[in-house]
């Protein structure tokens, strides 16, 4: 398995369209990458968390729960603290949680596409996408998670 296989074909299409880059999405991708499947990825990789949480803040979740999922625990927050040579703390600094993303995110997605996603329409037996600045993209499959911000709205 090589993790660091292109993962778009060169005519904007692909098998499978994740929006959002946070955990789940990032999860995804790293799944969907092991298949040896086809993927784009778009989104701002963990923008909630940099943009959101208060300087200084540690996560009271416990530290298991604060991996990503990829196959075979190859980028687990216990091997980024080693590869950084940083002690494990107690509770997890809400940058060093911001920084695991980051890594995380260019090791599994180094070809993110960090582009809005404007419109999606199901077409062809499939999804067209239409990114901020007018490209658009075809997926045969379509992965949603876009995380925590924008739930206080639903589209009609």
């Amino acid at each position: 398995m090589n993790i660091a296989a292109p993962s778009v074909y060169s005519d904007n299409s692909s098998i499978v369209a994740i929006i959002g880059a946070g955990p789940y999405g990032l999860a995804t991708a790293a799944h969907l990458r092991a298949a040896n499947v086809p993927f784009r990825i778009f989104g701002d990789a963990l923008s909630f968390w940099r943009g959101n949480m208060p300087v200084g803040m540690k996560l009271r979740s416990p530290w298991v729960a604060t991996h990503i999922a990829d196959p075979g625990s190859r980028h687990t927050l216990d091997v980024y603290y080693k590869q950084a040579g940083m002690d494990v703390p107690k509770l997890l600094p809400v940058e060093n949680f911001v920084g695991y993303r980051e890594w995380f995110a260019q090791r599994i997605a180094p070809d993110l596409d960090t582009r809005s996603v404007l419109r999606v329409d199901a077409r062809d037996g499939g999804f067209r996408l239409v990114v901020e600045d007018g490209d658009t993209f075809f997926a045969q499959r379509l992965v949603m998670a876009s995380g925590l911000l924008g739930h206080e709205h639903r589209p009609s």
